[in-house]
Formats: structure tokens, sequence, C-alpha cells
């Protein structure tokens, strides 16, 4: 069985995925971290910055664009002594987590395109999705990650990480949570994120149940 690759977006609930791994599976690779000198046989890897690659069974996970920003944000404010409104850091063009795509607009597809190193844009990483064994979505990991568990061979009930409003033990502080989003917020950021948000329901259409793809 090939090992499986995660390509992991942040902010899209792959900590809780690889702090499970970490915890309960032999043989998983965090490419985030310094290099382990023995795993034994590689079953799992993940990483912020991977390609594709046809010898994994790659899979990622997206995040409804307007979420994931006000997920960044909350993830920047709380490491920041002073304090700046949503509009502010949304208009400023997401400082700290998102500031290195150098985009002011469609910063999920600017990102993904350049840790993922793909030249060609939206248009490559829908491709990219295509060929992927496994997509998420942020919203339905709840339901969907016992099936990749189970499939892993681990515990199929885990522990949520990093989450608004919590204490987040990996950098040591709480995630502030400050701003909630509101209808008219929503609509201005799909609006001027189209290509994040085209990236996005694409993404869902090939999100079908994970039970009907781990079992095949």
């Amino acid at each position: 069985m090939k090992p499986i690759s995660f390509l992991h977006l942040i902010k899209t609930g792959g900590s809780t995925i690889c702090a499970h791994l970490s915890k309960h599976l032999s043989g998983y690779l965090d490419l985030d971290l310094p290099a382990l000198s023995s795993i034994g046989k590689l079953r799992f890897r993940s990483g912020h910055a991977l390609r594709f690659h046809p010898e994994f069974r790659n899979m990622t996970i997206l995040r409804d664009p307007a979420d994931w920003l006000v997920s960044i944000y909350h993830h920047d404010l709380s490491r920041r002594k002073q304090e700046i409104s949503f509009e502010e850091w949304y208009d400023r063009g997401g400082i700290d987590s998102i500031d290195r795509v150098g985009a002011r607009r469609n910063r999920m597809v600017a990102w993904c395109a350049q840790m993922f190193i793909l030249s060609g844009g939206l248009k490559e990483l829908k491709e990219m999705l295509s060929a992927c064994w496994l997509v998420g979505t942020t919203e339905s990991l709840d339901l969907d990650l016992p099936y990749l568990f189970r499939y892993l061979g681990v515990p199929e009930k885990f522990k949520r990480e990093r989450v608004a409003g919590a204490h987040d033990r990996f950098d040591n502080l709480v995630i502030k949570k400050t701003f909630e989003l509101d209808l008219d917020m929503r609509t201005k950021l799909y609006e001027e994120n189209p290509e994040d948000l085209d990236l996005y329901l694409y993404a869902r259409k090939l999100a079908l149940p994970w039970k009907e793809k781990l079992w095949t």
C-alpha cells in the first residue's frame, strides 16, 4: 500500500490530524519539523510545502475561504501585542501568516500555488485536486476523520487542535476570538476572492464521503 502524503494548507484542521497521528501512528513524519532519524516504514507524511507525488496517495483539505481568512486573522492576532481589526488586517494583505505570498486577494490560491510549488495557479491547482486520492473540507472533518483514522488503524476519537477561543498547546497561548463573520462581510470576501471561492467549491465537489473512498 502506498504511503499517504498530506499537502497541509494552514488553518484547515491539519494540526488536528498531525497531532493525532504523531501520537498513535508508527511511520508518521512531519516534514515541517526536524527530520527524525528513524521512523520505521513510512506510512503518512505531512508538510506545508510538498509537491504532489505519484508515489504517494496524496490528500489535502480546503476550507471555506471566508472562514479561512478569519481563522488566520485570529491566529495572527493571538501572537501580536498590537490589536488590529479584521478589516484592517484584511485590507493590509494579511500580516504574519500569509503575507509571504505577496497577494492582497485570492490568497488561498496564491498560498497553495507557492507552497505546493505550482506555477499554473487556479487551473493547475484544480488539476492537482482531481488527481488527489482524498480531498476533504474543514467543515466536514468531524464526520470524516474517524474514517481516515480507522483506515490507518489508529483510535477514531480525536481532539481538535488550535481552535479559536481555546488554549493552543503548540504555541502555548490562547487563540483570541474577537471577530464574527456576518453576511455582509462573508459576501464581500467571496466577491473579492473569486478564485479562492472557485477552488473551494471545486474541492467540495471532489470531497465525496471519505468512507466511500477509503474502502475502495
